[in-house]
């Protein structure tokens, strides 16, 4: 995890993707790398949208980023509520060296709620991002057409 998480800082989305995909197929249970998947899509979208000048195919690509990134954000919240106060459970088994003893229990616990809170701050704008994606799309198409003409 530390090393997509490198990659992450570095802004390097694809190697970060490909090293979290790969840990979550290892480690199912842990919603951890769930959450850190959807939030490298949505910061890979976010980076493109913020571009001054993007290609049609890198607005439809930041698009289909935002929507999967959202949809991994509600199954995991979905996931989070339903644990509730044992939230802990969802991140990392009962058998795991790191749940022996209580002060891991708390950090977990705190890491549960902080997941929380972000998650419900992203879904806005996620929202807000995905309303703009269609004017973006539409502005992108109309600059490519002209750039085309101009050739």
């Amino acid at each position: 995890m530390y090393l997509a998480k490198a990659h992450y800082k570095k802004k390097d989305f694809q190697l970060c993707k490909k090293l979290t995909v790969n840990l979550m197929v290892h480690y199912p249970e842990d919603l951890r790398l769930k959450f850190n998947l959807a939030v490298c899509l949505y910061k890979e979208g976010n980076i493109i949208f913020n571009l001054n000048r993007r290609k049609v195919k890198q607005t439809l690509y930041a698009i289909n980023n935002l929507k999967q990134a959202k949809s991994l954000m509600r199954s995991l919240l979905g996931a989070l509520r339903a644990a509730g106060n044992l939230g802990h459970s969802a991140f990392w088994s009962s058998t795991s060296e790191q749940m022996r003893n209580q002060q891991n229990y708390e950090q977990v616990h705190k890491n549960f709620q902080i997941m929380q809170v972000k998650i419900d701050e992203l879904f806005a704008e996620f929202d807000s991002m995905l309303a703009s994606a269609e004017l973006y799309l539409v502005h992108d198409r109309k600059f490519e057409e002209s750039a085309l003409a101009k050739v």
